[in-house]
């Protein structure tokens, strides 16, 4: 079985438990660069709610893919001047993908035309001017 770290192309940076239920932080491993406050001023939280299976409180791999999958899409699709992958969150029935972006708006085009070629969409997209 392949370890959530890989699969997410990042490294665990935390582990807490929530009600019981581990819940893991990690961090890209391709290096973040230097986020410009100029530059990207809008994080994005993208979250998969799922039905806990089992005690450990970690998706199954049909979610774990799909997160996979949407992350990989977006990397592949926008320009990393406009766009930072800055961390991932797994465990007690919540996966979220963060992000920095430039432009909401080009950000939800990308989006839209991403999930019409997809089968598996997030539960919710959050925007927040930091």
């Amino acid at each position: 079985m392949r370890k959530y770290s890989d699969v997410l192309d990042s490294d665990v940076v935390g582990e807490v438990f929530e009600s019981g239920k581990k819940v893991l932080y990690f961090k890209p491993r391709a290096a973040i660069d230097q986020i410009k406050s100029d530059d990207l001023t809008v994080r994005v939280v993208v979250a998969w709610n799922y039905r806990l299976e089992n005690e450990s409180g970690m998706p199954s791999p049909q979610i774990l893919g799909a997160m996979t999958e949407f992350n990989n899409s977006l990397l592949s699709t926008i320009p990393s001047r406009k766009f930072q992958f800055i961390y991932s969150r797994i465990g007690n029935g919540v996966g979220e993908l963060g992000y920095y972006v430039a432009n909401q708006k080009d950000f939800s085009e990308k989006l839209i035309l991403r999930s019409v070629k997809s089968t598996s969409h997030p539960n919710s997209i959050d925007f927040f001017g930091d």
